[in-house]
């Protein structure tokens, strides 16, 4: 790693990704910064929506079970898909931003859904998202966004709850993850 002064900078030519910069901010009385270059070129992101509706099968109250259905992905870049979990592979850890939503039916009258977001096998409640179904085959729509930090090996899951035994269904349902900054 070189110093150089900023009054003599013309261009740096040789940084790469993972290497650092020190630079010093002569106003600031802690005036050294250690700043990681980052590879803003690498391009994550997946989109995917349901294009077979297959019903999730609620066999136990307040327990959360993989969203069912055919996923469909054109979209995928710096993500793989094994045994239904996105898993993130890019290099460095990023904040995503995860948008779902669609439409749902059940074949139970008044029954209280909850989608949410899981990582590594834990929900994330703060991606929660709910509804309640009032007569059974009736539509019901939720979306919702979340962010979250992820990194290297990470897996993303969609699941769904209910407060009743019963058939879940997403007759319709789009997900997004993008790298958020």
């Amino acid at each position: 790693m070189a110093n150089v002064r900023l009054s003599e900078l013309t261009e740096i030519t040789e940084v790469e990704e993972g290497d650092y910069l020190i630079v010093i901010d002569s106003s600031d009385s802690n005036n050294t910064k250690k700043v990681n270059i980052v590879n803003k070129d690498e391009q994550v992101g997946v989109y995917g929506y349901v294009s077979t509706p297959v019903a999730t099968d609620i066999t136990a109250t307040d327990t959360y079970y993989r969203l069912a259905g055919t996923f469909t992905n054109p979209v995928l870049e710096g993500f793989s898909i094994v045994d239904d979990k996105i898993t993130y592979q890019g290099t460095n850890p990023i904040y995503v931003e995860i948008q779902g939503g669609g439409s749902f039916t059940s074949d139970t009258n008044n029954v209280t859904i909850d989608v949410s977001i899981k990582i590594n096998d834990t929900v994330d409640t703060n991606s929660t998202i709910s509804n309640k179904l009032g007569l059974s085959g009736s539509y019901g729509v939720i979306a919702g966004t979340s962010v979250l930090e992820i990194e290297n090996g990470d897996s993303v899951e969609i699941v769904a709850k209910s407060d009743k035994i019963c058939e879940l269904t997403a007759q319709s349902f789009t997900v997004s993850l993008h790298s958020f900054f």
